[in-house]
């Protein structure tokens, strides 16, 4: 049987490893072309037409009328743009993918068999044989177990052309495991490691410089914000920058320069508070911040940041386990706007005494808590 089969504009085949109906993580935004191959073998030495291009009938090749063309595309995509082509190896169809997900292309086509009443003569079939073919553009944001798993999102109508053995069933597993992660009262985002070293689990980050950035050439945008990138970097307390700084907590372990990560944004996650003490453990309700050396403490580094307190004082695997609940949130709005109420020479703001401006590291309510009721 025949093989329909992609190729990109540097002559990567779909054909050229197992499965042959996959084309693994690509690139959005590029131009690919399709034709159906006589051979159903991996690699074949030369490509070779699968439609009978030299009308003659021959056992084995397929008509070119009639057939049917289709592609399935990401929802919200916009109108999928497939030529007309008629798919020979001189005519190859091309198509379109502009967004990430995973892109379906099918072809049904009747095949020219012996005719059963007639010993030596040609007929064609009368029910068509479909042929298809998934291209991939990995998901901009949703992972799996470890840093390198990653996912995509499922095409309408596909079968087991992703994956022969486990079919979109893993890729449902991923996406749900997604938000039972969300579920348990925390929020979490996903990004790029651009630190340039291995960043471990647990450990607080903050953005890169370069904050976002766009997935796998697609065209991003305020409309198209999925198909961005969040870029984090270390976060260590020795940064001037850090009090108001958003700040996030690695979710895998072992994250290489250039991997993503899950992040926690805020939530109530296990951690082991037995050494986030300077080593030692800590104490239910102490506050937590970024110390020096780029890890959550109980004792703040030079430049002050808190991002949560503590719960549950045990290991992270405990049954009852140590526990902190984390918010990075951006706190520049609350430290400007303390400091701006502090320093101010309107008695009418009343200023606090010295030693109490600024308000670093404090929201609002911390603030006017300690200022006016000591």
């Amino acid at each position: 049987m025949a093989t329909l089969v992609i190729q990109d504009a540097v002559g990567t085949k779909s054909n050229a490893t197992a499965p042959a109906s996959a084309m693994y993580n690509q690139n959005a935004r590029t131009t690919w072309w399709a034709w159906l191959d006589s051979s159903d073998g991996l690699s074949p030495p030369s490509v070779t037409d699968g439609f009978d291009v030299n009308s003659t009938s021959a056992v084995g090749t397929y008509a070119l009328n009639p057939v049917t063309w289709s592609i399935t595309g990401p929802d919200g995509s916009g109108p999928i743009t497939m030529g007309s082509q008629d798919g020979t190896v001189a005519n190859k169809r091309t198509f379109y993918a502009p967004t990430p997900g995973r892109w379906l292309l099918r072809l049904t086509a009747h095949e020219y068999i012996p005719d059963p009443d007639s010993p030596g003569a040609v007929i064609l079939a009368e029910t068509p044989d479909e042929f298809s073919v998934v291209l991939e553009i990995q998901d901009p944001s949703v992972l799996g177990v470890t840093s390198t798993d990653a996912a995509s999102i499922m095409a309408l109508n596909e079968r087991n052309e992703f994956d022969p053995d486990e079919g979109w069933g893993r890729t449902l597993e991923r996406y749900l495991s997604t938000v039972s992660k969300m579920a348990g009262g925390r929020r979490i985002a996903s990004g790029v490691n651009r630190s340039g070293v291995t960043v471990d689990i647990g450990s607080p980050v903050t953005l890169h410089s370069e904050c976002l950035k766009g997935w796998k050439s697609t065209q991003p945008s305020l409309l198209d914000y999925q198909n961005y990138n969040i870029q984090f970097d270390l976060a260590e307390g020795t940064d001037s920058d850090i009090p108001t700084a958003t700040i996030f907590l690695v979710l895998h372990d072992s994250v290489a320069a250039g991997e993503r990560s899950y992040l926690l944004v805020d939530g109530i996650v296990p951690f082991n508070t037995n050494t986030i003490n300077n080593g030692s453990p800590a104490v239910v309700g102490a506050s937590v911040y970024i110390n020096n050396a780029g890890e959550l403490d109980t004792n703040p580094g030079t430049y002050e940041r808190k991002v949560g307190k503590v719960l549950v004082v045990g290991l992270d695997t405990d049954t009852i386990p140590g526990s902190i609940e984390f918010d990075g949130s951006s706190s520049s709005a609350h430290v400007h706007a303390a400091s701006v109420f502090a320093e101010s020479n309107n008695p009418i703001k009343a200023i606090p005494p010295v030693g109490k401006v600024g308000g670093v590291g404090q929201n609002v309510r911390e603030w006017l808590t300690e200022v006016f009721f000591p």
